[in-house]
This record gives C-alpha cells, sequence and structure tokens, in this order.
C-alpha cells in the first residue's frame, strides 16, 4: 500500500517520517528532482510532476494501491490532493472546500452567502478594473486570488489608486485575478484548528500574528466563542472532516472577521503541541485520522512552556557562522532553559516580508515574555 506525498521540501518531512511509521510505501510528488525529501529519505517512487498537475499525477499514480494522499505548505497541493483522493475514493474528498479555500475571491463570496461579511467582493482583472461599480465610501484592499504571503496586497480609497497598482497585483496572481473587498479595522490574529472526522472541533491556540508575524503557542487557550459559532457554521456547510485549518481573522470590540481559512498543516508550533502532549505527531494524525478521537480524549497542553518558530529580528542579511542544522542547541534566557534548532541548509538571515525570515523552532520550561529580545539572544550566539 502506498501513501502519496505531494511536495518534496523539507515540510513534507514530517508526513513522509509518519507515513513510514505506518508501514505504507511512500510515493513522492515533486517536479523538482533536488527536493529535500527525494535526496535525503529511501523514497519508493519519485514522480516529476508539479503539484498542480493533478491530471498528469493521476495517470501515474493509477499503477499503485494508493491508500492516502497528503500535503504540506502548499495551497495548489491542496486543491490537488482533493482531485485524486476523488479519484481514487479515499475518505473525503472535499474538492469543494479546497476549491473554495484555496481562492481568495471565492472564499470571500462564501462568506458573503453565510451572511459573514457585510458586502459582497469584486473580482478584479485586466479587462474589467475599469468598468467595476464600486462603492468607494468605504476603502478597499486587493488582493492576487492566490497568493500567499501578503504578496500583491493594497489598501485603495478610490479608482486612480486602483488603477495605479492593478498590474503589480495581478502579476502576483497565476489566474491574473484579484479580488476586492472592503477593507476590515482590527487585531490581526490566527488559530489552528483541527477538525474530526465528524467535523468535532479543536481551536489549539490562538496567536497574534502582527508580532513579526511569527506564531507563538503558550499552551491550549479557551476558544472564543464566536470564533468557533463561525467556524462551526463553515465546517458544516463545506462538510469538512479530517483536516487542519490555519485560521487568519480580526478581532475588534465587538466582532470579529474572518479573513482566511488555509486548508493545510501550517505553523510549526502545532506538531509540537501534539507530539509533546500524546506522544503523536500531528502528521500522524494527517496520515491516520482515527487518531482524532484520541486527541479528543486526551489533549491538555502545559501552560508551563512556551513552543514557538525561532526568526530573525533582523532587516538585514546576517551571516551565521555557527549553526548546523538538526543539532538542538541550549541556553539559559531570564532564569528559563531553553533548547533550540535551525532548519535544514540555513546559512544566512534574509530580509523577509515585513524583515523576519523563519530559521528554527524553539522551546522553553516557562512562559516567554520577550520573544524578540531572545530571538537576537540566540541569533548572536551564531554570529
Amino acid at each position: 500500500m502506498y501513501f502519496a506525498i505531494l511536495g518534496g521540501s523539507y515540510f513534507q518531512l514530517g508526513l513522509y517520517l509518519a507515513a513510514r511509521k505506518m508501514g505504507f510505501k511512500v510515493i513522492v510528488i515533486d517536479k523538482n528532482d533536488d527536493c529535500y525529501v527525494y535526496n535525503n529519505y529511501p523514497v519508493d517512487v519519485y514522480i516529476g510532476e508539479s503539484v498542480r498537475d493533478y491530471p498528469a499525477i493521476i495517470r501515474k499514480l493509477k499503477h499503485f494501491d494508493v491508500v492516502g494522499v497528503a500535503t504540506v505548505q502548499s495551497d495548489y497541493g491542496v486543491i490537488s490532493v482533493a482531485r485524486i483522493k476523488e479519484y481514487f475514493k479515499i475518505g473525503n474528498s472535499q474538492v469543494k472546500a479546497a476549491t473554495i479555500l484555496s481562492n481568495k475571491y471565492e472564499f470571500s463570496n462564501f462568506l458573503a452567502e453565510l451572511g459573514l461579511i457585510k458586502e459582497k467582493p469584486f473580482l478584479v482583472n485586466e479587462l474589467n478594473f475599469k468598468r467595476l461599480n464600486i462603492n468607494w465610501d468605504v476603502p478597499k484592499v486587493i488582493k492576487p486570488v492566490d497568493s500567499s504571503g501578503s504578496r500583491g496586497v493594497y489598501f485603495v480609497n478610490n479608482q486612480n489608486s486602483l488603477e495605479n497598482v492593478i498590474d503589480n497585483v495581478l502579476s502576483f496572481s497565476a489566474e491574473k485575478n484579484a479580488v476586492l473587498e472592503r477593507q476590515i479595522y482590527g487585531e490581526e490574529m490566527g488559530a489552528q484548528v483541527i477538525v474530526g472526522p465528524k467535523g468535532e472541533i479543536i481551536v489549539l491556540n490562538h496567536n497574534d500574528i502582527i508580532f513579526k508575524s511569527i506564531p507563538v503557542a503558550h499552551g491550549l487557550l479557551e476558544t472564543n466563542e464566536l470564533l468557533n459559532t463561525r467556524l462551526r457554521r463553515i465546517v458544516n456547510r463545506l462538510n469538512l472532516s479530517n483536516v487542519i485549518l490555519n485560521v487568519d481573522y480580526f478581532q475588534t470590540s465587538n466582532s470579529i472577521h474572518i479573513l482566511e481559512i488555509g486548508l493545510r498543516l501550517g505553523a510549526t508550533e502545532l506538531d509540537q503541541l501534539v507530539s509533546n502532549t500524546i506522544g503523536f505527531s500531528v502528521y500522524d494524525l494527517i496520515v491516520d485520522p482515527s487518531k482524532f478521537n484520541i486527541i479528543n480524549s486526551t489533549l491538555e497542553v502545559s501552560k508551563e512552556k512556551t513552543y514557538g518558530v525561532l526568526f530573525s529580528p533582523f532587516d538585514s542579511i546576517l551571516e551565521l557562522k555557527k549553526c548546523e542544522s538538526g543539532i538542538v542547541y541550549e541556553i539559559e534566557y531570564d532564569g528559563l532553559k531553553v533548547s533550540y534548532s535551525f532548519d535544514p541548509e540555513i546559512s544566512r538571515i534574509e530580509p523577509f516580508q515585513n524583515g523576519t525570515k523563519r530559521i528554527g523552532k524553539f522551546e522553553s520550561t516557562g512562559n516567554i515574555k520577550n520573544i524578540e529580545t531572545l530571538m537576537k539572544k540566540i541569533i548572536f550566539n551564531h554570529v
């Protein structure tokens, strides 16, 4: 029996290890034959196709007894996984959900139909942007329908400002489409959510992603009732099951506005929260969804630890001369013991979005109060 993994980057390594642990043969699908997993671990089958090209992938997978398929950190891979699951009749394929959640216009339109946002969005392209009947009384935000990492996102408040940015916005879209919607103000937050086999919802943690855009988990936090209610409506309407969601939302004084939901595994500490608590990785959960029942009954995360992403708080390039990937380092900080490790092939820190770049992960024995100071201390130990 074979388990197919779309993508062969380091992000997919957890899926590979989980599939191996459960006794599956592994198929890795990536158009680049120098991808991390394929080059560093024994793979039973390698398929050199783009994760976007699900028809070509299906044609080659037909020769194998495929019983599972998954991806991590790949919006296009999510849609292909759904199509492959549909073809091989593997569980709930969730093609509709994958299509809606992977396209920003489709998702905003979906939220409008549910009554969760006030205005329906506009689908914008180079052919129609001058002809749209837009109410400019309220500021808008425009973004590509199919990009990530805040690339090509602009705030606009009149037709001229829209025309000034439209070419740049569309340059970040493979589909050459963008979504124009009402701008929402508030504190940007994030939650990571596991949806079980019957649609059960567990919100593992909330995080402030304004702070360096890096989520840091402080144990299992109490679910916001309004967020939970809105997630329940979305999960029910899309018939979601056995998935992991990254939810970005704005929280205002009296409401919550959901921005995006990623149908994939995301931030590093989600896996740490599960594996450090009940002994198996959240990747195991993706490969074998029956483990959800164990999580649902036993998950209690200690609030005496801090897990998180190791990032660069510097804007300029800074060479890291004394670090090795895979090695766990330990330091003392503010009376706490902190262990950390670097991602594979990290040799330097480069500018990334708002001056940050993910370069590893860390764990402490207590609640870290100043994450940025800790990051600087760690980095200066390796320059």
